[in-house]
């Protein structure tokens, strides 16, 4: 019944553009509630979220089903709902830019029409221009509504003139693509109590796979000749708190990071291993990690000994150290990466390793 209500063209904008009023519109008038969300729209929301974690986009274009993307646009508060639940900004942060990004692309192939109802949705001042080379033109204040993202969108690089921006039809859509990540992440839910019981059992199941997910990611993309399979137990568990976004104390922090140095990660990558823990802050990381990686002009830290590690209370009964013969959790990593060098065929024992093992 809801789903001959709406056509297949006003389906198909809304999933395009969930922060349209016809998106509003449509999830208004299914009567869609959250104290009973349909299995089939909650596992969309899942599918939604975790595509923002890897930063990839599900191409509709061909659907010509009505259910499908009904059921599409039902998810998206939804996915927004259990974005916030996750209390990851990383993941906010791409789940915003994800939708604006393929707004921003679809905008480019619509027609002036689409362009002008999008700009209205999201309540944009603007004048068709009178110069043959712009398509419209805003005032400035206008404009700064939606924070460039680009070094071609700031201001500077735009034609003012008597308070006016004038812009192509090219960068209007750009504008529009950002004045709508602006507005969704205002909008991302901030208070989360009172939700329904299932989508907190939702959120736990969505927490275990997002952390799978960035594992995967992270261990293919980011970690390169470090092998977390050889990781001591103290180091693994810490670097699995990490990648599952959990508050980390000082103690853990320094000993992943120290231990990383050591292994030979790059610091950005280092530094990436953080970013969904809470209150992530680049640029404080990034300090940090550079000054315990000795590249701001001081010492290299080292990572800390087994003994160490009992004192931070972060030795755990598994640890090869209670065997009494590995001292220091990266003995314990290189034996292992270098046992795995010798076996592998066209692999050679890298100097640095060796002498590092001998220390």
């Amino acid at each position: 019944k809801v789903i001959i209500m709406f056509s297949i063209q006003e389906l198909r904008f809304a999933q395009t553009y969930p922060f349209s009023s016809t998106a509003k519109r449509i999830v208004k008038e299914s009567d869609f509630s959250l104290d009973e969300v349909p299995v089939e729209i909650l596992s969309r929301a899942k599918v939604q979220v975790i595509a923002a974690a890897k930063n990839t986009a599900i191409d509709f274009s061909s659907i010509q089903s009505k259910e499908v993307l009904l059921n599409e646009v039902l998810a998206f508060p939804v996915a927004k709902i259990l974005v916030g639940l996750t209390k990851k900004e990383e993941l906010s942060r791409k789940f915003v830019a994800g939708v604006a990004s393929i707004a921003k692309a679809s905008l480019d192939k619509e027609s002036n029409e689409t362009l002008f109802k999008i700009a209205q949705d999201l309540g944009v001042k603007f004048y068709l221009s009178e110069s043959k080379s712009f398509f419209v033109e805003l005032p400035i204040t206008e404009y700064l509504r939606a924070a460039p993202r680009q070094d071609f969108m700031k201001l500077v690089n735009q034609k003012v003139s008597k308070g006016k921006v004038f812009l192509a039809r090219g960068i209007f859509a750009d504008f529009l693509a950002g004045v709508a990540q602006e507005q969704l992440s205002n909008s991302m839910p901030k208070d989360l109590t009172g939700l329904p019981k299932h989508f907190i059992a939702v959120s736990k199941e969505l927490k275990a796979e997002l952390a799978s997910v960035e594992k995967r990611i992270f261990d293919s993309t980011a970690l390169g000749s470090v092998k977390p399979e050889f990781f001591p137990s103290c180091i693994a568990k810490i670097y699995s708190d990490v990648l599952q976004g959990k508050n980390l104390n000082h103690a853990e922090r320094f000993n992943l990071a120290t231990f990383m140095v050591a292994a030979g990660m790059p610091t950005e990558q280092i530094i990436d291993l953080y970013k969904n823990t809470p209150n992530f802050d680049r640029k404080v990381t990034s300090y940090q990690v550079t000054r315990l990686a000795g590249k701001q002009g001081g010492t290299k830290y080292s990572s800390s000994s087994c003994s160490k590690m009992q004192e931070y209370n972060l030795r755990l009964p598994e640890c090869p150290c209670n065997t009494g013969r590995i001292k220091h959790p990266m003995q314990h990593y290189q034996r292992l990466a270098l046992k795995d060098m010798k076996q592998s065929k066209n692999a050679v024992p890298a100097p640095s390793a060796a002498k590092q093992t001998q220390n």
